[in-house]
């Protein structure tokens, strides 16, 4: 506020002090000036924002990637897993697959 003290000061007079504001052009620039930083930084948020969920999306894949690996590399490395081969013995009959005149060597 900027104080205009050129009236001649007198007891009598109102008008010897005028206090002087800021016009509507000022206003409007300052506010027009207020919405644009608001705008940028509102966009910078969301921008921010998406770009956090994006990476907490990727991390929560990975961890769930790791986690298949490690059940998938368990399952191979234990007896119970489906890879488990199971033994027959063949013939199932119990018979000699070695001919009479064959020698058998002992191993």
């Amino acid at each position: 506020m900027v104080l205009n003290k050129s009236a001649p000061a007198s007891k009598d007079s109102d008008q010897s002090c005028k206090i002087e504001g800021f016009g509507i052009v000022e206003l409007l620039v300052a506010a027009t000036i207020v919405s644009i930083i608001a705008a940028a930084g509102f966009s910078l948020f969301l921008n921010i924002q998406q770009s956090v969920f994006d990476v907490k999306k990727s991390s929560k894949e990975v961890v769930e990637a790791r986690g298949a690996a490690d059940r998938l590399w368990l399952e191979l490395q234990s007896d119970s897993s489906f890879f488990t081969v199971a033994r027959i013995d063949y013939p199932p009959d119990g018979s000699s697959t070695v001919n009479d005149n064959e020698t058998k060597l002992p191993l």
